[in-house]
């Protein structure tokens, strides 16, 4: 009996295992600051890069500005790459650039 149980075990767990499996790469985009009088509209990222990312079988994660950098690190952890989209950000003195700089 417990061989047979052994069997059936060592049978039955690659199907298992296979099943919860998720194997498409998990892809951040950095947020871009945006200049809003309103203080909840800080960043945004656009939802083409977002869409792109996606049809191409990526998971997409926000990666935000103006974080800790331990929340980067984390994050860092977490992810099989990142997307710096580009344009009229200042690449200089800004939450981009700081974020842009640890991750790269």
């Amino acid at each position: 009996m417990f061989l047979f149980v052994l069997f059936i075990s060592i049978f039955f767990t690659p199907f298992c295992l296979s099943v919860n499996r998720n194997d498409a790469p998990i892809i951040g985009v950095l947020a871009q600051e945006l200049c809003s009088s309103r203080t909840s509209q800080r960043a945004y990222i656009a939802a083409s890069y977002v869409k792109f990312l996606e049809a191409a079988g990526a998971r997409v994660v926000p990666v935000m500005i103006n974080q800790a950098p331990e929340e980067y690190k984390k994050l860092f952890n977490s992810i099989n790459g990142i997307l710096l989209p580009g344009g009229g950000v200042n690449i200089t003195s800004s939450g981009y650039e700081r974020a842009a700089k640890i991750f790269y």
